[in-house]
C-alpha cells in the first residue's frame, strides 16, 4: 500500500469564520468533543455560542482534529455548519482521493495519536504544529478500499449509538425503580 503526505489528498482548512458566522453557527469546542471516541459529548447540542473571537469555519465534508493535547485523542465528523476554536483543525479530504471517514479513522488510530503525542512542542499547552500532521505520510489503499472499511465503520458507529442508547435507558429505568421503592 502506497503511502502518501496527508497535504497530498486533504487541505488543513483554517478558514476564519466571520463575524456573522461566530455568532450564528453551531460553536464547537475541544469539550465538546469526546476523549478517545470520536463522538461529541452526550450533552453537545449544536449551538452558537455568540462569542465573538477568532474561530475556524468547517461544513460535513471536513474532520475536525484536536491539535492540542493530541494524546486525548479529539477527532471528530461533524454532520453540520459551524465554527470551532483554533486549537481545533478543519481537514477536508480531496473526495476523489481520500474518504472522509477513512481519515477520520486513521487520525484516532493508536498508531498516529503515539506518533502525534511524540510531536508536540509547549510544555504547559502541547500542541501537534498543523505543518507536522501535513507532511505525515498516511497508508492510502485505493479509494474503493477506504470506502469499504469505512462502511465497516460506519455499522461499529451505529452499534456504539445502540450500545450508548442502551446504556442512557438502563440508567433511567435504574433511577426509575429507586424513586418507586424509596419514596
Amino acid at each position: 500500500m502506497k503511502k502518501v503526505a496527508l497535504s497530498k489528498v486533504a487541505k488543513i482548512d483554517r478558514t476564519v469564520a466571520s463575524e456573522d458566522e461566530c455568532v450564528n453557527l453551531p460553536y464547537v469546542g475541544l469539550e465538546h468533543i469526546e476523549k478517545d471516541s470520536g463522538s461529541f459529548v452526550d450533552d453537545f447540542i449544536p449551538t452558537p455560542l455568540n462569542m465573538l473571537a477568532t474561530n475556524f469555519r468547517f461544513t460535513p465534508q471536513h474532520v475536525l482534529y484536536g491539535k492540542l493535547r493530541p494524546y486525548l485523542n479529539k477527532v471528530i465528523l461533524p454532520t453540520f455548519d459551524g465554527v470551532c476554536t483554533t486549537e481545533i483543525l478543519p481537514i477536508l479530504p480531496i473526495p476523489e482521493q481520500l474518504d472522509r471517514k477513512y481519515l477520520w479513522a486513521f487520525l484516532i488510530s493508536p498508531k498516529f495519536v503515539k506518533w502525534a503525542s511524540s510531536q508536540v512542542s509547549g510544555a504547559n499547552l502541547p500542541r501537534l504544529d498543523p505543518k507536522l500532521l501535513a507532511e505525515y505520510e498516511i497508508p492510502l489503499p485505493s479509494l474503493e478500499d477506504q470506502k469499504r472499511f469505512a462502511q465497516v465503520i460506519s455499522h461499529y458507529e451505529r452499534l456504539k449509538l445502540q450500545q450508548r442508547e442502551a446504556k442512557r435507558q438502563a440508567g433511567i429505568l435504574f433511577q426509575s425503580l429507586l424513586n418507586e421503592e424509596f419514596s
